[in-house]
């Protein structure tokens, strides 16, 4: 029996290969090419969840920022959410 990883969904990632700092900057220029990336990945949604699931503070993660992840409750911060929160967010 082959047993999937859970993490399957990062294989498919645009962000695969590229220098984690930019996703984990303190500066809004970075965040801004983060979100960029993000906002072309087929598996964005899956991202967003996973660091939703694990609680993550930093870095941007299916195209959120932590202050968009504080500011969107876990209970609100659904993968089908993202297109919202992403297009609220870059307005």
């Amino acid at each position: 029996m082959i047993v999937e990883s859970i993490h399957d969904w990062q294989t498919q990632a645009a962000c695969r290969g590229m220098d984690p700092a930019i996703f984990f900057s303190p500066d809004d220029d970075a965040a801004g090419v983060a979100r960029a990336v993000c906002s072309i990945c087929p598996v964005k949604a899956e991202c967003l969840s996973e660091a939703m699931s694990r609680g993550e503070v930093y870095g941007v993660w299916g195209g959120t920022r932590e202050r968009d992840r504080r500011a969107d409750p876990p209970r609100r911060a659904r993968p089908d959410r993202i297109a919202t929160t992403t297009a609220a967010a870059q307005a």
